[in-house]
């Protein structure tokens, strides 16, 4: 119980990714997940909602596939006393199983903080282990079968599914001079630079814009969003700006190329074109988390933190 209360407070962002996307439309023409009591259910952008599986053993993080043609989905639970995973893929249209795969506890962790699809035929998972560090799969759906292993946290698959960024893996306790953070993309750092013996800090996850690879960084308490090239291997970009908090969540912002930071006290976009970070008094709306209204089963959005009376947050929204 320890462990997973750390997890949350550690990997804050989790349950907030679900609720954020970065559409070109608006979000009310955005299709939703949302889950309610052990049911699944689907909505179209003009409010139309659909039931779309019932889970007696839970529904947590479902996702479509890029074709939305799919949903894979995380179920918790117990089995002869031990707690007990599976990952679950369904038929967006009609909720019929595609594959049921066991999560067991040679997989190493206790809980899935992140999923998502490596194309059409492949789910990933971050999996928690400690506090300070997790453990990626994917998962092949026709042979059921886990691949590419990697430990680190924050993990982050690049948009064409080409390369997956993360932060390198450190040992629980370890001391601070053995702690410095450091970019892996795949199985090889990219960042700090050879030589830099600083003691990088870095929250708040990737942002892939492109092919670049876009994070906030902290040294001897003063901030920068840096980004890097890592086919090149080089930073092409780093802008210092006044940190306003620790950051929660790097996003890439509505226009595909500033950056949207959000920390305890709000958010602030970062432009590493015009190369400058300024406040801003709200999320853009394409970035505001949404809310669904159970009862009249509308979209809604929701800029507050906490929901209201007959509402439920929406898992994940897929967008034109």
């Amino acid at each position: 119980m320890q462990l997973k209360t750390i997890a949350v407070a550690t990997f804050a962002l989790i349950a907030a990714t679900a609720a954020f996307c970065a559409p070109s439309a608006s979000q009310t023409e955005c299709a939703a997940l949302y889950v309610t009591g052990h049911e699944l259910w689907s909505i179209s952008g003009d409010g139309v909602a659909r039931l779309v599986a019932r889970d007696e053993r839970g529904i947590n993080t479902p996702r479509w596939s890029p074709s939305g043609r799919r949903i894979a989905y995380v179920r918790d639970f117990k089995f002869g006393g031990e707690r007990v995973s599976d990952l679950v893929v369904i038929e967006s249209a009609s909720g019929e199983a595609v594959a049921t795969i066991p999560i067991n506890e040679d997989h190493g962790f206790n809980d899935v903080l992140q999923l998502g699809w490596r194309g059409e035929k492949r789910v990933w998972t971050e999996g928690h282990t400690t506090p300070s560090s997790g453990i990626y799969y994917e998962w092949d759906l026709a042979t059921g079968k886990s691949m590419n292993e990697q430990w680190g946290s924050w993990f982050a698959p690049s948009p064409a599914g080409e390369a997956v960024a993360h932060l390198a893996h450190v040992p629980h306790g370890a001391p601070r001079e053995r702690a410095a953070a450091q970019v892996m993309v795949d199985d090889r750092v990219v960042f700090p630079t050879k030589g830099d013996e600083r003691l990088h800090q870095i929250t708040g996850g990737f942002a892939w814009s492109g092919r670049e690879l876009a994070f906030v960084d902290r040294v001897n308490g003063e901030a920068s969003v840096v980004s890097v090239d890592p086919v090149r291997g080089v930073v092409t970009k780093t802008l210092p700006f006044e940190e306003t908090g620790a950051i929660e969540r790097v996003d890439l912002g509505p226009d595909r190329r500033a950056l949207v930071l959000r920390s305890a006290k709000g958010f602030s976009e970062a432009d590493l074109a015009a190369g400058r970070v300024r406040a801003l008094t709200d999320a853009p709306r394409a970035l505001r988390p949404m809310r669904v209204d159970v009862e009249g089963r509308r979209l809604i959005e929701a800029p507050a933190a906490a929901p209201a009376k007959g509402t439920v947050v929406v898992e994940h929204l897929r967008c034109p």
